[in-house]
Parts: C-alpha cells; sequence; structure tokens
C-alpha cells in the first residue's frame, strides 16, 4: 500500500496549476542563485587573497633583493610598514628588523623557508584590528652569508570588506528575485490558463438542448488551440448523434402509428 506524506493530499485538491508552476519555477531560480552565489563568493574570495598574495610576494622580494645587497641595514629605506603591510627580517627565530607597528613582537610565522623559496601561509597578525593576513615568507643569503628570511603579511581586511557586501548583496536580492520569477510565472501562466478557464465554463453552460454551441478557438496555434478543436469536434458528434436520435424516434413514432390505429379501431368494432 502506497503511502503519502502529509498534506500531500491536501495539496493535490487545492494546489492549481499556477501556484504550482510558480512555486516550481520559484524553487528553481533559488536552488540556482544559492550553488552560483556560493561559487560567486569563493571564486571571488580565491581570486582577492590571490591578489593580495601577489602583492605581498612581490613586497617580500623587494625587500630581499635589498638585503642581500646591502644588508639588513638597507631595511630602514625600505621600512615596509603600512596600513596594509607589515615586514619582519628573520635569522632563525631571531628578529632582526621588523616594521615599527610590531616592533618588539616576536616572529609572525613559523615558516623558514631555504634560499630562493618561497613559502605562504594565512593567520591572524595582532596588528591594528587583529585581522587576517597573507604571509609570505622568502628565504634569502646575505651579504656575509647568513641565511635569513624576509616574512610580509598584508592584512586581508579588503577581502573580507569585498567579500561581506557581496553576501549582503546575494541574501538581500535573491529573495526578491525569486520572488519576482515566482509572481511574474503566476501571471504569465495564469494568461496562458485563459482559454481553458473559457472552454470550461462553455462546455458546462452548455445541455442537450443547446449542442449546437461551440467553444471558443484562440487564435494561436497551441495546445490550448488544439484542445478547443477537440471539445468543438466531440460537440458536433455529439450534436449528430442527438440529431439522428431524435430523428429515429420520430420515424418510429410515424411508422407505429398505423398499426396502433388499426388495433384501436379493432377494439371498438369489437
Amino acid at each position: 500500500m502506497r503511502r503519502t506524506l502529509p498534506g500531500t493530499a491536501w495539496w493535490r485538491r487545492h494546489a492549481g496549476v499556477r501556484l504550482t508552476t510558480s512555486l516550481a519555477a520559484a524553487a528553481v531560480v533559488a536552488a540556482a542563485l544559492v550553488v552560483s552565489g556560493v561559487l560567486l563568493v569563493v571564486l571571488l574570495e580565491r581570486s582577492l587573497t590571490s591578489a593580495v598574495q601577489g602583492a605581498a610576494v612581490q613586497r617580500a622580494r623587494d625587500i630581499a633583493a635589498t638585503v642581500a645587497q646591502d644588508g639588513v641595514e638597507a631595511v630602514g629605506r625600505l621600512d615596509g610598514s603600512s596600513e596594509r603591510s607589515v615586514v619582519q627580517i628573520l635569522r632563525g627565530d631571531e628578529v632582526l628588523a621588523s616594521s615599527p607597528d610590531i616592533d618588539g613582537e616576536a616572529a609572525l610565522t613559523r615558516l623558514r623557508p631555504s634560499v630562493g623559496q618561497i613559502r605562504t601561509d594565512i593567520a591572524r597578525v595582532e596588528v591594528g584590528e587583529d585581522d587576517d593576513h597573507s604571509i609570505v615568507a622568502l628565504g634569502l643569503r646575505a651579504p656575509d652569508g647568513t641565511p635569513m628570511v624576509v616574512v610580509v603579511a598584508q592584512t586581508l581586511e579588503s577581502v573580507e570588506v569585498s567579500i561581506g557586501a557581496l553576501r549582503s548583496l546575494l541574501l538581500a536580492g535573491a529573495p526578491l528575485l525569486v520572488l519576482l520569477v515566482g509572481g511574474v510565472t503566476f501571471v504569465l501562466t495564469g494568461r496562458s490558463l485563459r482559454p481553458v478557464e473559457a472552454i470550461r465554463q462553455r462546455v458546462a453552460g452548455i445541455t442537450a438542448e443547446q449542442l449546437g454551441q461551440r467553444v471558443p478557438v484562440p487564435t494561436a496555434r497551441d495546445e490550448v488551440g488544439r484542445l478547443a478543436e477537440t471539445m468543438n469536434d466531440m460537440l458536433e458528434r455529439l450534436d449528430s448523434a442527438a440529431t439522428s436520435q431524435r430523428r429515429f424516434v420520430s420515424d418510429a413514432s410515424h411508422e407505429l402509428r398505423s398499426p396502433l390505429a388499426t388495433v384501436r379501431t379493432s377494439m371498438e368494432v369489437a
């Protein structure tokens, strides 16, 4: 025995084509918006993070080139301190130089790449508002041959702001778009079903004495138009059958009059 979910029977009895079609269209659009919205957020976040990381890598290379040529003392001319990035120069775990914003702080990362290598990470750095930063560590060799590491931490605040704005836009716009699609579908479906309702009303008003009436045929040669033509063909057949039946009854009545009259006369004479 098949079981139906609670409310399914009620839905089948009361939900019309317009409502069902509108809800289906809204559900499809909502699902598409959710999937595309998630993909858009993920791809945009990766793209913006990659751009920030690229800027940090370029900054690390510039500072590494200066240190490799002129030593740590030259870092003063390439301070690297800004609202968006901070810099450290490490020798092992020892901080040889750093941006003023993190002066006296321990090493920002445990990344220790070998000379010429670049390693990246994303971590929270206690600078300003304590945002997530894209950390780039680049290994180099000082003029005296000492291996060092340049660390550049570039804030991801701009990425977080952009992604937050996009999420707010999607959360505000997606429901409106779903409602718009559902409403437009409801209206258009209603217009498409008007000829069907006209056919239903006309057929409901046709009685046995009015089989000569016909339903209106839409100008569009679509499914509704073919339905109207089929209904008219059926009414034509019913009309022909009713006419034939009336003719048969009339002829039979006429043919029976003479025998009945003879019998009646015979009974009266007798």
